[in-house]
């Protein structure tokens, strides 16, 4: 930022002699005295030095833009944002002159420069900032009157009046200084209507306004406001969308391309109206410079009268209705190539005027915008071909551009190139017989679709490199048997590179792969039957298969009170399996249950199972449950009966019972039509068991018998009835 030169050390120092106050006198010095001309003509730099020497102000001074750069290498818009004010700058001349037209005070880049000796005599004057104006003064000149050149900021006397043909400001007979501006003043003959109008080139592009003026009931709401023309100059791209802030990308190849569109949107037409575009085509004043590529009129529907090439953008479009508007295509290069963050920027002016005393407009400050062109780096995508620089390896696939973005070029060989900021790029690889696609490298995207054979890769980041489609050859993988037992296959083939082969091994009955037993490519894993594959391979290997005798393992499980040995018994092929089945005190085995081939089994010296001919993994399981005793009733038994109960006392069906070991036997004695039960013991008899109690119950009114807990098989139960 301090690298700025200063304005003194480039630049002449203002002349104080007589020949220049002469001059100044000669102009019509205005509200201005003698000594108050000779106080300003003779200030030198030193009077500024407490003023930081390093830093320019602009007219109408934009803290978004910066300042202009004074150094040798002549004019140019810095990027220095919010780094200065109005208040740590100092005057583009030591004295601080400028020259106020068209409402607008801007500084000189150079002192005045009187051409006295010619009639009539001229000020020529240097602007520091690049200002469009025009002028529809339509008087005479006058044999003897001043004429004031201006010079811009391409070092070019500006074109004020195209109907007269002059390059020079007509009809000025004087002019004003103002001493607490510093400013010089053109005076005409006819001061009734300001005839000249500028506008300086730091008029960023912006929406349109929604309120204040040039928009509909500005002055009074009722509508009644005086008819007045409102011309607007805006800068939209190819949708015709309003180019948000001012600043467009151009590739270091490539043009910046919008839309320029000047409307009427007051509520009169505008009479003889111009258009001018200012470009930077000075390379000793400016840089970067601006070249002219095409114009294109839409209204004319062809290519401009002017603005392309040297040609400056002139048109003079004459009476442009209310409510219509005039839109041109422009394409402008500029010349910088340099990308980095503090470049200087070419800057395009466009301003738009009409004739002032017959159709002034309402809102001038939407007349002029302008864009600034910052240089960057186009996007160049290169596709390319690997195979990993595998000695003996041809080319292992292919890589093509399935599509791109708009303004992308064909490709120039392998090579794409697109505009700053242009993502998008699709690109499609595909391997060749006997190769693997392994995926891309190099850029920054997504791919999809991707396998051995190929896939796809869509650019996602704006920055240029080199995609790669990588391809290896495929290995080859040879299988064989070790020690027979079974087979192997294929013996032979071309694996994808990194991909486990693919392999069917078919053990002998009874036989089984050996894993352990089993070398070459990294081992191989069972896929499922007789699919097996080997291990990722990246170069040609041998797998050499072994087999072993089969192994399974017959697992025995026990449910209820018992034990079974062992749990699980591995057999080989063919043999048998043998278990110790124990059952707990006072239980049995009640059920067994096998997936073995051979079940059901035998039972050998009481305890033991044997499974015969195993020949599959499998199980059995032994299920145990307390011993049951029959519990009856006499066969004997005369004039009645005896009826067993339930747990509610509800009488079962049938003259006998399975009662678990250990539990009672509830009975009732019922007696036969004409009988009656005593209620006696003595009455009740039992064999092989034991009456425990007997006795009356009141709820089901009869006597309800309980025997001992039952540990034996065959107890009879009897009753005696008596005759009533």
């Amino acid at each position: 930022m301090d690298a700025i030169c200063n304005p003194v050390r480039s630049r002449k120092r203002f002349k104080t002699s007589l020949l220049a106050l002469a001059a100044l006198a000669a102009v019509g010095m205005s509200g201005s005295t003698l000594a108050q001309a000779l106080e300003f003509a003779s200030m030198e730099p030193q009077a500024l030095a407490a003023v930081p020497g390093d830093r320019l102000c602009t007219a109408g001074f934009n803290p978004d833009y910066g300042w202009f750069d004074v150094a040798s290498i002549g004019f140019g818009v810095l990027e220095f944002p919010g780094a200065l004010s109005p208040g740590n700058c100092v005057k583009a001349t030591p004295a601080g002159l400028g020259v106020q037209m068209g409402g607008l005070t801007l500084p000189l880049a150079e002192q005045a420069v009187y051409a006295l000796g010619v009639n009539p005599p001229t000020l020529s004057l240097s602007l520091l900032e690049p200002a469009l104006c025009e002028d529809y003064y339509a008087g005479a000149a006058g044999s003897g009157n001043w004429k004031l050149s201006v010079g811009d900021a391409n070092g070019e006397i500006m074109h004020f009046n195209t109907g007269l043909g002059s390059e020079a400001m007509p009809g000025v007979t004087a002019l004003n200084y103002v001493l607490t501006s510093g400013a010089l003043v053109p005076q005409r003959v006819d001061g009734g209507v300001q005839w000249l109008r500028c506008h300086a080139g730091l008029a960023p592009n912006a929406f349109p306004p929604t309120t204040g003026p040039g928009t509909a009931g500005y002055l009074f709401a009722d509508g009644m406001e005086p008819s007045m023309a409102d011309l607007r100059v805006e800068f939209l791209d190819a949708q015709n969308n309003p180019i948000v802030g001012d600043v467009l990308q151009q590739s270091t190849t490539g043009n910046v391309t919008f839309k320029l569109r000047v409307s009427n949107k007051g509520t009169a037409d505008a009479q003889n109206v111009r258009i001018r575009e200012f470009v930077p085509t000075a390379a000793a004043l400016m840089g970067p410079t601006v070249s002219r590529v095409s114009c294109f009129d839409h209204d004319a529907g062809s290519t401009c009268n002017s603005g392309v090439g040297s040609s400056k953008l002139v048109e003079n479009i004459g009476t442009l209705l209310k409510g219509t508007q005039r839109d041109y295509t422009l394409t402008r290069k500029s010349s910088s190539v340099d990308t980095s963050a503090t470049q200087s920027m070419a800057l395009i002016q466009v301003a738009a005027f009409s004739a002032p005393d017959a159709s002034p407009d309402s809102n001038y400050a939407d007349n002029s915008r302008s864009l600034r062109i910052e240089v960057v780096n186009q996007v160049q995508v290169t596709r390319a071909v690997s195979t990993n620089t595998i000695p003996g390896d041809a080319s292992g696939g292919s890589i093509t551009r399935a599509s791109a973005p708009a303004g992308c070029s064909a490709e120039a060989g392998a090579v794409t190139t697109c505009p700053p900021g242009t993502s998008g790029l699709v690109y499609s690889a595909t391997a060749n017989t006997g190769y693997t696609f392994t995926g891309f490298a190099g850029c920054i995207g997504n791919p999809t679709g991707g396998t051995t054979t190929g896939g796809t890769f869509t650019t996602t980041m704006a920055s240029t490199c080199t995609l790669t489609a990588n391809f290896r050859t495929m290995p080859t993988v040879t299988a064989s048997v070790s020690g027979g037992n079974g087979t192997v296959s294929p013996a032979s083939q071309a694996a994808h590179y990194n991909q486990p082969a693919p392999l069917t091994i078919t053990p002998n009955v009874g036989y089984t792969v050996d894993t352990n037993a089993t070398t070459g490519c990294g081992g191989i894993t069972q896929v499922g039957g007789t699919s097996w594959q080997t291990a990722p391979v990246t170069g040609n290997c041998a797998v050499s298969v072994s087999f072993a005798v089969a192994q399974y393992t017959v697992t025995a499980t026990a449910t209820g009170n018992g034990t079974v040995t062992p749990g699980s018994a591995p057999v080989q092929h063919g043999q048998p399996a043998s278990f110790i089945v124990t059952p707990a005190a006072n239980h049995h085995v009640t059920n067994v249950t096998s997936t073995c081939p051979s079940f059901p089994g035998f039972w050998i010296n009481g305890n033991e199972y044997l499974l015969t001919n195993i020949t599959a993994n499998c199980a059995v399981e032994f299920e145990f449950e307390l011993i049951t005793y029959n519990v009856m009733v006499s066969a004997t038994i005369q004039n009645g009966t005896i009826k067993f109960l339930d747990a509610n006392d509800n009488e079962l069906p049938g003259t006998s019972v399975q009662i678990p070991h250990g539990q009672p036997v509830r009975f009732k004695p019922v007696a036969d039509p004409g009988f009656t039960f005593s209620g006696s013991p003595t009455a009740v008899s039992a064999t092989n068991c034991a009456l425990q109690s007997l006795s009356w119950d009141f709820g089901l009114g009869a006597y309800v018998g309980v025997t001992q807990p039952i540990t034996a098989d065959n107890c009879i139960l009897s009753a005696t009835f008596m005759s009533q």
